[in-house]
């Protein structure tokens, strides 16, 4: 029983040496591998904190500490500066409209990923905006969009908004932006869209003969709002392993990787 006992103690010390050792992993994050043992935020995705845990691991081999999922790009970013996460998980153009605008941040590039739109399946839509981001890429109008809206000198100016022309008559599609992803789509400060995706879908509303209603969603209720017909498509910027057999996704409109947000080294 004796014997027994000072076992059962060893593997007591043993179990909270190991967890203390995922908790203290306080090594510098260098490359997205470095995640190992250490809390990672997200924002706006429409599952679980387990579930992406889970997803992460997966796709890293690693074993996070843990893993928090909060609504907005900015509530993500505060999290590393205060310590609350070690790194926040988005793609290149916002992290560094978030770095250009805080000195303590930086970023890791990670895997490339897309921007393309959503829509239900059966929609219609696809094709018809498919064939307007064809033309808008042979065009350079993309290109030039891209020089609008996201180069560095861009990133650095005050939130701008993006001028949609009406088509009198013309069917209106509701197109869902959450205000919150800059560069990509954000409010400025009297309230008006603005940002690529915006300026975006309004070239291809000219190619399509449609007129643009913006909808404001949270991110993380994409989905539903898409399903319940609040919207007709919204932007997305991820994974396409989120989307179902419900959902149809447009051709990639603009490449790009995704990227940790990291806390810089003190020097």
């Amino acid at each position: 029983m004796k014997k027994l006992s000072i076992v059962l103690s060893m593997l007591l010390v043993l179990s909270l040496l190991l967890s203390a050792c995922g908790k203290n992993n306080t090594d510098p994050i260098t490359k997205w591998e470095d995640l190992d043992g250490k809390t990672l935020a997200g924002f706006g995705f429409a599952i679980s904190e387990t579930e992406f845990a889970d997803m992460m691991n997966s796709a890293l081999n690693i074993t996070l500490e843990s893993a928090v999922i909060v609504p907005t790009p900015a509530e993500m970013a505060l999290l590393v500066q205060n310590g609350q996460a070690d790194a926040g998980v988005t793609h290149v153009y916002n992290a560094k409209y978030i770095c250009s605008r805080n000195d303590d941040l930086d970023y890791i590039v990670g895997g490339p990923m897309a921007a393309s739109m959503v829509f239900n399946n059966g929609s219609g839509l696809k094709a018809e905006i498919d064939q307007a981001i064809a033309t808008l890429k042979e065009n350079g109008v993309i290109d030039n969009l891209k020089e609008t809206w996201l180069s560095d000198e861009a990133m650095k100016s005050d939130p701008q908004p993006a001028t949609i022309e009406t088509i009198p008559g013309a069917e209106t599609i509701k197109v869902g932006i959450s205000g919150v992803l800059a560069p990509m789509d954000y409010a400025t400060a009297d309230g008006k869209p603005g940002g690529f995706n915006v300026a975006l879908i309004g070239e291809i509303s000219k190619l399509i003969g449609k007129n643009i209603e913006f909808v404001n969603i949270d991110p993380e209720s994409r989905f539903l709002a898409l399903s319940s017909g609040t919207i007709d498509l919204f932007f997305w910027n991820f994974y396409n392993s989120f989307i179902t057999e419900d959902y149809e996704v447009s051709e990639p409109y603009l490449e790009d990787n995704g990227a940790l947000i990291i806390k810089k080294a003190a020097d």
